[in-house]
């Protein structure tokens, strides 16, 4: 076991005394101590295992058992996890990308009116032409309730996961409810989800979304009323409230599991100080499960200027207080399952891993791409399948894979965010394919910090070889 082999590229990043080094290559990642580092850094120089035992002994006066059982065994850890390779570097399989039968996931689109008029909102404009369209007559109506039904059949019995209910706000359409239990009783294991801002959640609303869906994902920029309302109007904030702490108390009173309360703060110039508190404010007060926070960018769908979306170092510090206050919080949460896998990805999923139904039947590659040059296929013309395999738009869109995007294509954790969201491309520089250039080094970060995340501590790493 005298020759051992780093991966021939490789990237390190150091945080809090522990050392992460990644394989881009292969995959692979492993997160060690000083001791771990210092035995890698010597292979880096190509130096043999007993080269390296001889030094430590030299250097650290330890005895050669011990040092020698602690090399061995740590080479052996990181070997038996592809990380580390004997005599030659074993390529292994890179990550392999097959087309799928169908989408994971669904955005149905239940109608185009909402009860707010919120000035980021990603598909206003959209929703706002068709309702003036379909008033005239100039476009086709909604899909009834009997269509609806018909369209969420067929998606499950494609093998459709988790289907998004969301609007327009989609508790104003009267059989929204209807529409939800007709879902369940398809499936007991399709995640149904339901997005909206929590008004007209009210005591017969609650019991059936506790009772048919699995997740309610609410919107809420703060935990003060002047703060909510800044964007979302006056006298929003007290019935968005109303209506989560009606859920919350149905949920409890049920004694089931289930749904998942997530709120969604979008963050701007008003909100983004008060990160941590609104956290502070949903998790300890309203009592709900997580917070999925929105970042814009300037032309990203939305009518805010440059001025009140928040830059990239004020979402870092925003983020560092919130991750402080979470660390803190009591009681922690025990955690007995490992952390979830890190898939590899190449691409955004529009298209392919998703695509979006808008309320008349017409079908998109993602919610966020409601343009009719995406257009798709109308499911009152077409099966929701054919309209999946053959839509030309959909053959496009699927193409944009990171590989094959001119700046992506070289970058070392391209497999993470897989390019960023093309959708957000489109807005912000018209072209589907543009590398996302100011969005690129957020992305990067939040890769290394999905690895830091979910790292395989090697055995005995933690232990003081070189202390």
């Amino acid at each position: 076991m005298n020759m051992v082999m780093l991966p021939p590229r490789v990237r390190m990043w150091n945080r809090d005394g522990w050392y992460l080094y990644f394989d881009p290559h292969n995959f692979k990642w492993v997160r060690v101590n000083d001791s771990g580092h210092f035995i890698l850094t010597r292979l880096q120089l190509y130096r043999t295992t007993e080269d390296i035992i001889s030094e430590i002994v030299e250097r650290f006066g330890m005895t050669e058992d011990i040092a020698r059982t602690a090399v061995h065994q740590f080479v052996d850890d990181l070997s038996s996890v592809g990380f580390l390779h004997h005599d030659e570097y074993d390529e292994g399989e890179r990550p392999t990308f097959g087309p799928r039968a169908f989408a994971h996931t669904v955005y149905m689109h239940l109608t185009n009116n909402c009860n707010l008029k919120c000035p980021y909102c990603y598909n206003k404009s959209d929703r706002e032409y068709k309702i003036k369209m379909e008033k005239q007559g100039r476009i086709a109506s909604i899909l009834t309730t009997d269509e609806s039904k018909a369209l969420i059949t067929r998606l499950v019995e494609n093998g459709v996961k988790h289907l998004v209910f969301t609007g327009g706000e989609p508790l104003m359409r009267p059989d929204a409810l209807e529409l939800f239990e007709h879902a369940r009783s398809l499936s007991s294991t399709l995640k149904i989800e339901v997005l909206t801002n929590g008004i007209l959640i009210k005591d017969a609303v609650a019991e059936k979304l506790c009772e048919f869906v699995n997740m309610v994902t609410i919107s809420l920029d703060g935990h003060e009323r002047h703060m909510h309302e800044r964007y979302r109007g006056r006298n929003t904030f007290a019935p968005t409230i109303r209506g989560i702490r009606k859920l919350v108390e149905v949920r409890k009173r049920r004694g089931k599991p289930g749904p998942r309360i997530s709120l969604v703060p979008a963050l701007t110039d008003k909100n983004i100080g008060f990160m941590k508190e609104i956290y502070e404010f949903a998790l300890d007060d309203l009592g709900v499960d997580g917070l999925a926070p929105i970042l814009f960018q300037a032309g990203d769908h939305q009518e805010l200027s440059i001025q009140q979306i928040p830059t990239l170092a004020e979402w870092g510090l925003a983020q560092n207080r919130t991750r402080d206050y979470l660390r803190g919080r009591t009681p922690q949460p025990v955690k007995t399952a490992p952390p979830s896998p890190v898939v590899p990805r190449n691409h955004c999923g529009v298209g392919e891993g998703e695509f979006s139904v808008d309320p008349a039947g017409f079908v998109y590659p993602c919610q966020t791409m409601h343009f009719d040059q995406f257009i798709c296929g109308n499911v009152r013309e077409l099966d929701i399948k054919e309209i999946y395999d053959t839509s030309p738009v959909m053959r496009r869109v699927r193409t944009a894979v990171v590989d094959n995007l001119d700046v992506c294509r070289h970058c070392d954790v391209k497999y993470f965010c897989n390019g960023g969201c093309r959708s957000t491309a489109f807005n912000v520089y018209g072209e589907f394919e543009k590398h996302n250039e100011l969005y690129c080094r957020h992305l990067e970060k939040l890769a290394v910090d999905r690895m830091w995340a979910n790292c395989e501590l090697p055995l005995h790493a933690t232990e003081g070889v070189c202390a």
